[in-house]
């Protein structure tokens, strides 16, 4: 501002006079504004739209100093406190949400199965749970939906022997050694006194299929032609035991030309090997009649038997026979098999939700077949795997006529309410049911439902109609196998009743009907 002092004089007498003797409506202003030259200050342009469309981004604008309206000087001479923000958040509008969503791997049924693999489903969907086209999620790579299933678990693997001798006493030839599959280490303690179970049991080759194996042959050239001395080796002699991992053994000589013995130093080539490892077969019997064989037994009792490289418990009897026959040891609580024998009234209808009630409105004359057997041994053949369905030598019929293992059926009704029931329990014995094992359907409105649990150790059936039943396939029929996995698990530590499913759905399952356990 410009300040001047404004006075009110007389003219005549040059004197200052009270203010009040002037019009105070002509009195001239006494400060006016002023300015010597524009101050600095921050100047912004406009902001920049936001980075995203929707959800949080940000924003842009440039600040610089300025003097004036156009006159742009160095930022330094404007303050830095009073800066305005070049950088602002922003928010347009919420983002609908989407991301992949997966369900869980299905389950590796064998973990020594060649080629098998895990599959899973794979979608979109939005943060409210509902499918959306897969472009929405094509931000972010989508999870694979297929994979090899892990066979690191497999027990079984390819262990190669010893080279054989050249085929050739000079030059070159073809040497082959033995490769057989075997169990990768030692499981079961429970073993007869009598028997020493060697290191690596030999299994059945097809065990090891789906893993590569090592070569059987190869060229080999044990002495030059034209060498004046070679060596001379004698035919392998017998396996020192005929069972289990031995040692055998050959005479090796250094010779000449007319095949006399000279000493040892004029032999410059590799010595060839004058003992190796020899296998005859698994010194644990596969079978009842080959445990007679050994052992000379014939008393019918509880033995151990090799199968497919583990020890399984099993009864032999009528071991005093050719043939003995096996038998697995079950529990009867839930290894039975049921044809239902009641007949409704009215078989157009599903009574009590297709539970179970005796006291529905039913006729006893049912299923021709009815019956109700508990096993408490089931009759096995170790050499094809399979169960013998119609032995009920250990069986006991509990009403009605016996029933095959692993059938059950009714005449109940026309509806789907099965009534038949059968159990199959081979948790405890170690062994399961092979995965590709079906049941069929026979008779008329046939109606099943097999469920099965603990890595197919334990499988359920209600089966029924008006008159029907299920069975095993008549052809392939009921065949059993190692449950390794099972096997594995309880030799680290864990528990027969534990639960191996991938399926956390797949659990333990028992009826309402509890007379059945």
């Amino acid at each position: 501002m410009k300040r001047r002092i404004v006075e009110c004089v007389n003219p005549s007498l040059n004197v200052t006079v009270a203010s009040t003797e002037c019009d105070q409506n002509t009195k001239p202003v006494e400060k006016i504004r002023c300015r010597t030259k524009h101050c600095p200050r921050w100047k912004a342009t406009a902001w920049t739209s936001c980075s995203v469309t929707c959800g949080k981004g940000i924003r842009r604008r440039e600040v610089h100093c300025y003097r004036g309206r156009k006159n742009l000087v160095d930022d330094s001479e404007c303050s830095s406190m009073t800066k305005l923000n070049s950088v602002s958040n922003c928010f347009p509008v919420a983002c609908p949400a989407y991301k992949w969503n997966v369900t869980p791997w299905s389950k590796c049924k064998d973990e020594c199965s060649r080629g098998q693999k895990q599959t899973r489903r794979v979608h979109c969907v939005s943060t409210s749970g509902k499918r959306a086209a897969p472009r929405m999620c094509e931000l972010v790579r989508a999870p694979i939906s297929v994979r090899e299933c892990d066979t690191s678990n497999c027990p079984y693997e390819w262990v190669p022997g010893d080279w054989q001798t050249c085929s050739k006493s000079c030059g070159e030839g073809v040497q082959t050694r033995d490769v057989r599959c075997r169990r990768k280490d030692n499981f079961n303690s429970t073993i007869p006194i009598i028997f020493m179970l060697e290191d690596e049991p030999a299994v059945p080759k097809e065990k090891c299929e789906m893993f590569p194996k090592p070569i059987e042959s190869q060229k080999c050239e044990l002495n030059p032609c034209n060498s004046e001395f070679k060596w001379s080796f004698g035919p392998w002699g017998e396996c020192n035991k005929n069972c289990g991992q031995g040692i055998r053994r050959r005479r090796v000589k250094c010779v000449d030309k007319d095949g006399r013995r000279v000493e040892r130093v004029k032999c410059t080539t590799k010595k060839p090997r004058r003992t190796q490892y020899c296998f005859e077969r698994n010194c644990l019997p596969s079978t009842c009649q080959e445990l007679k064989s050994l052992s000379g037994r014939a008393q019918d009792g509880n033995y151990t038997v090799l199968l497919d490289g583990f020890t399984i418990e099993v009864y032999c009897h009528q071991m005093n026979s050719t043939i003995p026959k096996a038998y697995l040891n079950v529990n009867p609580k839930t290894n039975f098999a049921e044809v239902y024998g009641k007949k409704l009234i009215y078989p157009h209808t599903c009574p009590f939700n297709g539970d179970r009630n005796d006291s529905c409105h039913c006729s006893d004359v049912g299923d021709a077949n009815a019956g109700l057997t508990r096993f408490s041994k089931v009759r096995i053949d170790l050499l094809n795997r399979k169960f013998h369905l119609s032995d009920y030598t250990f069986a006991k019929r509990e009403y009605g006529v016996h029933v095959p293992y692993g059938t059950a059926g009714d005449c109940y009704s026309m509806k789907e309410c099965p009534q038949g029931i059968f159990s199959i329990d081979l948790k405890n014995a170690g062994l399961k049911l092979v995965d590709d094992l079906n049941w069929e359907d026979q008779g008329h409105r046939t109606t099943s439902r097999i469920d099965r649990y603990y890595n197919n150790a334990k499988v359920i059936g209600r089966c029924g109609g008006f008159c029907g039943k299920c069975s095993p396939e008549r052809y392939k029929g009921l065949i059993f196998e190692v449950n390794t996995k099972l096997l594995t698990h309880v030799k680290n530590g864990g528990s027969f009743d534990d639960d191996l499913d991938d399926d956390p759905y797949s659990g333990d399952m028992d009826f309402d009907d509890k007379r059945f356990f």
